[in-house]
């Protein structure tokens, strides 16, 4: 059988110098804990509030406007325009803007996909 040894009992502390020390590193490792507690919250929190404005927290609920076709902006029509406005319009740009009558290719270019994406879109929204 074996022997089971005692567990030595610390004897308390009973030189006062010595309890003074403890106490005063106990303090000091507490103070340092909580600076740096302090330090964590304070970034967490500021991060927090950079990232997350009262803008940004309720923009998902902001309606959403449709976005204009970029084809209004080129050929000057509203995007609710007919047919027969878009042609309109695409008749008096490719006029002026016609290379044969010293207009630009690119800008011709353009306005030729402007008048295709408008038909198309009008073509789809009364199909």
């Amino acid at each position: 059988m074996t022997r089971r040894r005692a567990k030595r009992r610390r004897r308390p502390r009973t030189n006062p110098v010595v309890i003074e020390i403890e106490a005063a590193l106990d303090e000091e490792a507490r103070a340092r804990g909580r600076l740096v507690l302090e330090q964590f919250i304070d970034r967490f929190v500021r991060i927090a509030f950079e990232q997350f404005t009262p803008f940004t927290l309720f923009e998902h609920m902001r309606p959403v406007r449709p976005a204009r076709p970029p084809w209004c902006d080129v050929l000057g029509v509203p995007p609710t325009a007919t047919a027969d406005e878009i042609e309109a319009a695409y008749r008096r740009l490719a006029m002026a803007n016609h290379p044969d009558r010293g207009g630009d290719g690119a800008r011709m270019a353009a306005i030729n996909a402007a008048r295709d994406a408008a038909l198309q879109q009008h073509r789809e929204s009364y199909a």
